[in-house]
């Protein structure tokens, strides 16, 4: 007999958790604005995957997290990543910059809940 178990709300990150991930966005700090944007949506993918909403990071926004206070500059943001990693599109250094702290922004606001 196997049993299924859903769960209505994400699972909240251990304190060590939480810690981790903090660091995590300090090491990019030297990374170039590209490589900050695409760390931070590894980053997120796993924080998202340790409050048990599964799938890749497209899965998990479809979702709507209720603990994404801003879904919508989340997906913006991860169409900029996108856009880095498959695209031969050329995109401003500022632009990336900007986005780049918009991102880590938003994670901090996630990692502080």
């Amino acid at each position: 007999m196997a049993f299924v178990v859903k769960y209505s709300k994400p699972r909240k990150l251990s304190k060590w958790r939480i810690a981790f991930y903090k660091d995590e966005l300090i090491k990019c700090d030297n990374y170039s604005n590209s490589e900050k944007i695409i760390k931070y949506d590894k980053i997120l993918n796993h924080i998202l995957k340790d409050c048990w909403i599964k799938g890749n990071l497209w899965d998990q926004l479809k979702k709507k997290p209720t603990i994404i206070k801003d879904i919508q500059e989340i997906w913006r943001l991860h169409k900029i990543r996108n856009i880095i990693a498959h695209d031969l599109t050329w995109m401003s250094e500022v632009k990336l910059e900007i986005d780049a702290i918009k991102y880590k922004k938003e994670l901090n606001k996630l990692l502080n809940n």
